[in-house]
């Protein structure tokens, strides 16, 4: 047995059928795995593009939705906050969660361009339209949560990609990722700062002048008490 161990001849043939096949078994299975996990980041990564994208450009709908710049001078509806993004609704409901608008991407971005939704929908719309501009066979769904003080606008995609595992009945799921863009509204906040400011001087101000009446009232009353001499 040990002669036998020791002997060296027939050792090419058997790393050839045993060992090499297994090493390029793994070799492929590395690739299959890089490649899985190369097209999840860049799912991520368009993900949180286009949801940055969509809340950078969230006060105006007339900005670049690549660039977010203004060309010109054109605004949305004066009470658009109200009505349009869920804020009365947030305002009136307490501890009020959901979402004010969504989208089904790519198929439902070309008729809310067209003018068949919500101004939150043409805002959505607008932001993830660089998915069908490029060309990128990305779906999934956009939406905003409005969770009080924390607004987001939120993009879960996935692309569809056929693999020889998921083939076969393996548990492999389609490549898949989510972003988040929280909206900020400077403009708004220094309005709502500035709103509340008014509403505390003026109750306070009213305040001091009810105790100053009720004051002069009760020096005016103080000779007809029934105890008074």
């Amino acid at each position: 047995m040990k002669r036998w161990l020791k002997d060296e001849r027939g050792s090419f043939t058997m790393e050839s059928s045993f060992v090499f096949p297994v090493l390029f078994a793994m070799v492929m299975l590395f690739i299959v795995l890089g490649c899985y996990l190369y097209q999840k980041t860049i799912v991520f990564y368009y993900a949180s593009a286009v949801a940055e994208r969509t809340a950078f450009g969230w006060d105006n709908s007339n900005r670049h939705p690549a660039t977010g710049i203004l060309s010109e001078p054109a605004y949305d509806p004066l009470y658009w906050r109200m009505s349009s993004d869920g804020v009365l609704g947030s305002l009136l409901k307490s501890g009020w969660r959901g979402e004010t608008a969504s989208i089904k991407l790519p198929e439902e971005i070309g008729m809310v361009k067209d003018g068949y939704a919500g101004l939150g929908e043409r805002k959505l719309a607008l932001g993830a339209g660089s998915i069908t501009a490029g060309g990128l066979s990305f779906k999934g769904e956009s939406g905003v949560i409005n969770a009080g003080f924390s607004r987001y606008v939120e993009i879960k995609l996935k692309k569809p990609m056929e693999l020889a595992p998921r083939q076969s009945g393996w548990s492999w799921d389609e490549p898949a990722g989510a972003g988040r863009g929280y909206l900020s509204d400077p403009v708004e906040f220094i309005r709502s700062v500035d709103l509340v400011r008014y509403y505390v001087q003026r109750f306070s101000s009213d305040s001091a002048q009810s105790e100053g009446g009720k004051e002069n009232a009760a020096k005016a009353l103080a000779p007809y008490r029934p105890d008074a001499k």
